[in-house]
């Protein structure tokens, strides 16, 4: 984890999107989840790139103080850093169908 100073400097230069709720509880963290989830699929469409920022919230204290100075609407679960990628990714390997299912059984799946 860097140091505060830090991590300030390399937040400050990207877009973030932070997802609050208004508890803290199991469902409360769920549902911050899902709302990540769909809204990272939702940027791969638009061909940016994404990645999850939790570290920093797990101190004690950060969350408050984040709400706090943010005037965000709730307690923040996750931080969720986007954009355009510096360079094309290379496509992850995929194994053919029939090697998946050898039997041919792919459920319609080509």
């Amino acid at each position: 984890m860097p140091d505060d100073a830090h991590l300030a400097t390399r937040l400050a230069g990207e877009s973030l999107l932070v997802f609050c709720t208004e508890g803290d509880n199991r469902r409360d963290h769920l549902g911050a989840g899902v709302a990540l989830e769909r809204t990272w699929l939702q940027a791969t469409v638009h061909a940016l790139a994404g990645s999850v920022i939790t570290q920093p919230l797990h101190l004690l204290g950060f969350r408050e103080l984040l709400a706090e100075r943010l005037e965000l609407p709730g307690l923040p679960q996750a931080i969720f850093r986007f954009g355009h990628p510096a360079a094309p990714a290379t496509p992850s390997p995929r194994l053919p169908l029939g090697e998946l299912f050898p039997d041919g059984s792919a459920g319609g799946l080509s």
